[in-house]
């Protein structure tokens, strides 16, 4: 599941869907990184205007307060309905992902409400991560009823999986919020040609 919302307001709104890292789309490397290993893929908030994936909207809708907690509500809600055990996540402008994110994921799930999650050099990278259709009831708590809405937070509450990834010869979670952070990305993509 490929989390494409978010208003960019350090990029001017850009669709950060649309930025070019070497010679791809963030968005066509998103969705080339979880073919690699997921059956199905679908798209909260903005996506590529090449895209056919299908769309889940944040839920609850119609309320603007929520941010990616919705986003995630949405995707988990869309889960539950289509009878899956788990989604795997993974937000748009984060552009060098491992080849392995998401078998990673898929081999740290014990079948049980427990997500797992991406942790960096001791920083939990809160969108890189499984989510069972088991914490679902949990996560409405925590986000609807005492209005948490840190991911970060959310993984200490549900006592999340942590798989450890150091940072080598770049950040493999680099995220693009800034017009420095892309650029940063293209030098990056440019010299190990990525």
């Amino acid at each position: 599941m490929i989390i494409a919302g978010g208003q960019a307001k350090r990029l001017g709104g850009a669709n950060k869907s649309e930025v070019m890292v070497g010679a791809k789309t963030c968005f066509e490397r998103s969705y080339e990184t979880l073919r690699n290993s997921l059956s199905k893929i679908v798209v909260s908030g903005q996506a590529s205007r090449h895209s056919d994936l299908e769309f889940i909207e944040d839920w609850p809708s119609g309320r603007p307060d929520g941010g990616v907690a919705y986003a995630l509500l949405g995707c988990l809600s869309w889960a539950v309905e289509q009878e899956l055990d788990y989604i795997v996540t993974t937000p748009v402008d984060t552009p060098f992902l491992q080849a392995d994110y998401a078998s990673r994921l898929l081999n740290s799930y014990a079948d049980d409400a427990r997500p797992v999650v991406y942790d960096c050099n001791g920083r939990i990278q809160g969108l890189h991560a499984l989510w069972p259709t088991q914490c679902f009831q949990a996560l409405k708590f925590h986000i609807l009823d005492d209005g948490d809405k840190k991911i970060g937070s959310l993984h200490m509450k549900l006592k999340s999986r942590k798989i450890h990834i150091p940072i080598d010869a770049y950040d493999p979670f680099l995220n693009l919020n800034t017009a420095e952070a892309i650029k940063q990305a293209q030098e990056i993509a440019q010299k190990f040609e990525l």
